[in-house]
């Protein structure tokens, strides 16, 4: 069996769909239409139903699911196993912030000095899709942002917090501080720039206005918190953004928020992740970089 053709079941199950899964898979979708239902005809059962326009795994297919899984992670392992002992092979590691990408940029020379044979695989992605594709072996790290519990292995690198950025000409650029119960007051007329639906900011910043009593008036959806402030720099409206970024925009003003809102940063691992030479020193240039130590 060619473990390429588990993958196909795992990206159909991971999208629930056909037509997103051949995205991800560069493959035809009469190409991957046509496999599963060889599959399914072979096994003698369907693997996945289709419900309000998803595929939904049966019984069956969640069996199949975690059998190639399993399979896909072992061949993995192999193979990483046998790259290390040349110090060759692909480490994949994604972020789903700005910072990240900036602390990937800072380690790669450093990384690669010490070993020009394994490459460095950096993707930009959501949350929800590194969560998914390091539950599944397709990612071996991540740098993260979350706001809650997370069921996979990881460590706290850092807590950062969310302000309210507004731009240094608004009446209430000075305060320093807002509360929930007087944010109508000062910013109730202000529009949002508002981060995109399933992004930590959004998790974040929407109950705390909600305690406030306050309903958004979007003017514009973003999910880079640098395009965030710039906008609110231009005076188009107010934003929730981790105050580090800041620094970099002196026609913004940073409000501290009452009670306080903050997400966490972490290093996260997929299951089973083997530990070589490569991995554990790409691990310590993580660990050590100065982001997450006062620098």
């Amino acid at each position: 069996m060619d473990v390429r053709y588990l993958e196909y079941i795992l990206e159909i199950a991971n999208q629930r769909s056909i037509t997103k899964a051949k995205d991800r898979l560069f493959i035809s979708q009469s190409t991957l239409s046509q496999y599963l239902i060889r599959l399914e005809q072979e096994l003698g059962t369907p693997l996945f139903t289709r419900s309000k326009n998803e595929l939904i795994p049966t019984t069956a297919g969640l069996l199949y699911i975690q059998a190639a899984r399993s399979v896909v992670e072992i061949r993995r392992n192999l193979y990483a196993q046998i790259a290390a002992l040349r110090d060759t092979g692909y480490i994949r590691l994604a972020v789903s912030s700005t910072w990240g990408m900036d602390v990937a940029a800072d380690i790669a020379p450093a990384f690669h000095e010490r070993f020009p044979g394994v490459t460095l695989d950096i993707a930009q992605e959501r949350f929800v899709t590194i969560r998914q594709s390091l539950q599944d072996g397709r990612l071996d790290l991540a740098l993260t942002a979350s706001t809650g519990p997370l069921a996979l292995e990881h460590e706290l690198l850092r807590r950062e917090e969310i302000v309210l950025a507004v731009p240094a000409s608004h009446p209430a650029a000075n305060r320093g501080i807002v509360d929930s119960a007087g944010f109508s007051s000062f910013f109730g007329q202000d529009c949002f720039i508002r981060s995109k639906p399933g992004s930590t900011i959004l998790e974040l910043s929407q109950p705390w206005l909600e305690r406030a009593g306050v309903q958004m008036q979007v003017a514009c959806e973003v999910n880079d918190n640098h395009a965030a402030l710039a906008m609110v720099s231009k005076g188009l409206g107010i934003a929730f953004v981790p105050r580090a970024y800041m620094a970099r925009y002196p026609e913004a003003a940073a409000l501290s928020l009452s009670p306080r809102l903050e997400r966490d940063n972490l290093l996260v691992f997929r299951p089973n992740l083997e530990l070589g030479p490569p991995q554990a020193y790409l691990l310590e240039l993580i660990r050590t970089h100065p982001l997450f130590h006062g620098g």
